[in-house]
């Protein structure tokens, strides 16, 4: 599911694998259980939110609020450890 994500944040995770090592742990790490389900129904196996949505029992609406916080919080997340990792 890694390389699906990162292939989602395209422009973040371009070139390095030290990045996608950042997304991994960020994706256990950042999220909560909810969240991840979503990302990963999301981007794992391609599901629209209104699916996603029968699926958590949520709108479509929340959903989109769901993904679009989850992806802001993995960004910070990677943000901050490839910072640490950098300042090593």
């Amino acid at each position: 599911m890694v390389d699906l994500v990162a292939d989602a944040f395209g422009e973040l995770l371009d070139d390095d694998s030290l990045r996608r090592r950042a997304l991994d742990e960020c994706l256990d790490d950042a999220l909560d259980a909810r969240a991840r389900q979503a990302i990963e129904m999301y981007y794992g196996r391609s599901l629209k939110s209104p699916e996603i949505g029968n699926q958590l029992s949520m709108s479509s609406g929340a959903v989109r609020k769901l993904l679009c916080r989850s992806r802001e919080l993995l960004r910070k997340c990677i943000d901050a450890r490839l910072a640490a990792w950098r300042a090593r």
